[in-house]
């Protein structure tokens, strides 16, 4: 008989059907037997608990994200601190210092990021941003990792306006020119930074004569903790949490990141933005 089980009205169906598993004993209606009445009950129970369970876990996870925070915050004070002291202590040794104080801050920015990669939209906002003054912002940032390893930036580009959050660029510039450095030649490294122009899009490339990256590992250069065979150099301090960090971002601010290389000759990381009629305004 019809009124022997539970019975799921067409509306409540399509809601289940949506939202999982977990709220079926809300959206059902117990049986006139014992034995599907005493099913519901289990069932409406054991949910409960899942669901509990659940936002434990969220509550536990948004306070470790908010604790993180707090401490990066924290350790960038005696990071500051500690430039400033070398800052006015100039020499050799306190110029290695500041390079390396410029790494652990990047370290720690990546860090910051990772945490608030979930709510990037609470954290950014798209206006029409001049693209060579995001550029030029990013390689103060480096010009003393520059300088130590006898870089060249060649930066060939006028005034381009795209639709952006100059901070997330920024940051995204800082993880490409760490891979620059990183992976640099020994000798007469470059960096080449230039605009293109496509099909209602802009293309801003970043392009370097270091290492490469060997065909095998270029598919796979944004995924999570992957390093691939430069990673794996003595000596290298990769984390194969950049690039996955800017594709993630990127994804989140609708543009687009891509890469082409050859081994031993180039490397050419591409950020793509929407050229949308509000960037020509």
């Amino acid at each position: 008989m019809a009124g022997d089980v539970p019975v799921w009205p067409d509306n409540m169906a399509l809601m289940a059907a949506k939202g999982g598993c977990l709220h079926i004993a809300e959206v059902m209606k117990p049986g006139k037997r014992l034995e599907d009445r005493l099913y519901w009950e289990i069932l409406r129970k054991s949910n409960k608990s899942v669901i509990e369970k659940i936002h434990s876990l969220e509550e536990e996870q948004k306070n470790y994200k908010e604790y993180i925070e707090s401490w990066i915050h924290e350790v960038k004070t005696p990071i500051t601190a500690a430039k400033l002291i070398c800052e006015n202590h100039k020499s050799p040794q306190t110029k290695q210092i500041l390079t390396e104080l410029d790494v652990i801050e990047n370290e720690v920015e990546k860090v910051l990021y990772y945490a608030r990669m979930e709510q990037v939209h609470k954290d950014y906002h798209i206006h029409r941003v001049n693209l060579k003054d995001v550029v030029l912002a990013a390689i103060r940032d480096e010009k003393r990792h520059f300088i130590q390893c006898g870089m060249v930036i060649d930066l060939d580009m006028e005034d381009t306006f795209v639709s952006a959050d100059e901070k997330w660029v920024e940051f995204m510039l800082r993880q490409i020119f760490s891979n620059s450095i990183k992976y640099r030649r020994e000798s007469e490294g470059k960096i080449k930074i230039y605009v293109e122009r496509g099909a209602n899009k802009i293309f801003l490339i970043v392009e370097d004569n270091g290492l490469g990256i060997v065909p095998e590992d270029l598919g796979r250069i944004f995924e999570k903790g992957f390093t691939g065979k430069n990673g794996r150099r003595d000596k290298s301090r990769a984390t194969g949490i950049g690039l996955y960090l800017c594709r993630r971002l990127c994804q989140k601010l609708g543009m687009g990141i891509s890469c082409d290389s050859r081994p031993g000759t180039y490397t050419k990381m591409i950020l793509t933005f929407p050229d949308s009629d509000f960037n020509r305004i």
